[in-house]
């Protein structure tokens, strides 16, 4: 069963309140896809995992919660150029959103795994093109020196892609 709860959040950036909804419990039963989507109960609390700012942009999996890295995130380019990816959902906007946070941060793990994130919000969606651009454009985020983490690289191993 998969439980939620609308709550009153502060903006970690702006200060600004907002009502979201919050994924209080679901549940994993069954296996993961062969591109690592978590099972169906909790694969669709996927628009709940992360929240957005309707004031300023600001994109967590909580946004009463940040450090001066996101703050400082919101004045780039970065953040402009990706808050207005024409993605065609929201919620696939809002992890790649992420993923540019954690790019400017160098965190590429994070933005390949963000990035990915859209890529299953477009499969789930029956969108299998956009599915695909959304994992090239992952695998772009691993670019540079060589990343030995097995789960990363096995995250690479669907078709089309190139580990």
């Amino acid at each position: 069963m998969t439980d939620y709860d609308t709550r009153k959040l502060q903006c970690h950036c702006c200060g600004k309140t907002s009502e979201h909804s919050v994924l209080m419990s679901s549940n994993s039963f069954g296996s993961r896809d062969l591109d690592q989507r978590p099972p169906k109960m909790y694969r669709w609390t996927i628009a709940s995992w992360l929240q957005e700012c309707p004031y300023c942009g600001y994109v967590a999996p909580s946004i009463d919660k940040g450090d001066a890295k996101a703050r400082s995130f919101l004045d780039t380019a970065e953040f402009r150029a990706a808050s207005l990816d024409p993605a065609p959902d929201p919620v696939s906007r809002r992890f790649l959103v992420r993923a540019a946070q954690h790019a400017y941060d160098g965190e590429r793990r994070s933005a390949f795994l963000s990035t990915l994130s859209a890529a299953w919000v477009a499969d789930d969606s029956n969108r299998p093109s956009d599915a695909a651009a959304l994992r090239l454009r992952a695998a772009g985020h691993l670019e540079g020196p060589r990343i030995t983490s097995i789960d990363t690289r096995l995250l690479l191993l669907v078709p089309g892609i190139r580990a």
